[in-house]
């Protein structure tokens, strides 16, 4: 999929995550925009842009690889990121099962969230059948 033509720059790191299904880190991102526009990208514009999308809940953290995704779930609810260590793919899957349950553990303790998302680190199935003893 191309870069859209005369894109803002939220719109442009969107597209650079969506072509992948690794974490990207800001200066990965601003690479990859550099080379796809020929005009730098700064990484203290990207940290904004990302910091747009998040709010707009159209990315996720993905603080143990250090980088962001774009939300692939379609559910504006609350996200579960799991992450291979071995091979670095990344898979996303709707957490509203225990969302609920979630916010009323918050709630007793008073605590507001505003955004949430989970991250499990682990080993997808593809790994897991090419590894010896699984």
């Amino acid at each position: 999929m191309p870069l859209p033509a005369q894109a803002r720059l939220p719109e442009r790191v969107l597209w650079a995550l969506q072509q992948g299904q690794r974490p990207l880190g800001v200066y990965q991102l601003a690479h990859r925009l550099t080379a796809a526009t020929g005009r730098r990208h700064h990484p203290n514009a990207i940290y904004r842009a990302l910091n747009v999308l998040l709010a707009q809940r159209r990315v996720l953290p993905v603080a143990s690889a250090k980088g962001w995704v774009a939300r692939r779930v379609a559910t504006g609810g609350a996200t579960i990121a799991m992450l291979c260590r071995d091979c670095g793919s990344i898979s996303q899957l709707s957490a509203e099962m225990i969302e609920a349950e979630m916010a009323e553990i918050l709630a007793r303790r008073r605590f507001q969230p505003r955004i949430v998302h989970l991250e499990v680190l682990g080993r997808c199935q593809a790994c897991a059948d090419r590894s010896p003893g699984g």
